[in-house]
């Protein structure tokens, strides 16, 4: 895929990919003290199940 096909692809994407940055952010999870990790990893998950990630 030429440099110039991913870039047109992000372009008309970039709402989506905006809308899953904000939801991942709003995420509350703090790794050292293990809190809200797995709520963050099912997020995670039920995101690239609806499709949005490949």
């Amino acid at each position: 895929m030429s440099v110039k096909r991913v870039f047109s692809y992000i372009d008309s994407h970039v709402n989506e990919f905006v809308e899953d940055l904000r939801t991942l952010c709003v995420q509350p999870s703090i790794s050292a003290q293990n809190r809200g990790i797995s709520e963050c990893v099912k997020t995670l998950k039920c995101m690239m199940a609806d499709g949005n990630w490949r």
